[in-house]
């Protein structure tokens, strides 16, 4: 019965040292956050959060300025939608996860606009979605599925016929 309650005070010591540690790492990331949140300009914030909520609320086939394709990330892993808005001289890109048919923003950044490019990886263009690689700055997605009408959006002047 000693040994008994020994073990479990044991475990129960360990246990607490595990907190104080989870406590601690998120009191550091929450600093960092509020650093950050004040050092910020209040007029961007609003204005990226109206961005990233057109972004997600947008049918990119209605609009005349979004871009999406799909990036399939492997075995057992959701698909990735790549969403494109343009800001003044440069893109909005948001990645999100899609699961059950809602995206889950996952990733925002800002690229500049002839910094974003794509290259046909293959396949008619006369199908619905062909694959391409897509460069997002120096970000490069392979395999990425794509329309022909979004890909002509990122570079209406490149050629839409793979050689």
């Amino acid at each position: 019965m000693r040994k008994t309650d020994m073990a479990l005070g044991a475990r129960t010591f360990y246990w607490g040292i595990a907190q104080a540690a989870g406590a601690y790492a998120t009191w550091k990331t929450y600093s960092t956050y509020k650093a950050l949140r004040d050092e910020s300009d209040p007029l961007t914030v609003e204005q990226v959060k109206g961005y990233l909520e057109e972004l997600q609320k947008a049918k990119p086939s209605e609009s005349v300025h979004v871009i999406e394709f799909e990036v399939n990330a492997g075995f057992l892993q959701a698909t990735r939608r790549y969403r494109l808005l343009p800001v003044e001289d440069q893109f909005l890109a948001a990645r999100f996860k899609v699961e059950l048919g809602t995206l889950g923003l996952e990733d925002v950044i800002f690229v500049p606009s002839d910094a974003v490019t794509r290259s046909v990886e293959g396949g008619k263009w006369t199908s619905r979605k062909v694959k391409a690689s897509v460069h997002l700055g120096a970000l490069t997605l392979h395999k990425a599925s794509i329309t022909p009408e979004m890909a002509l959006r990122i570079n209406p002047a490149a050629q839409t016929v793979p050689v």
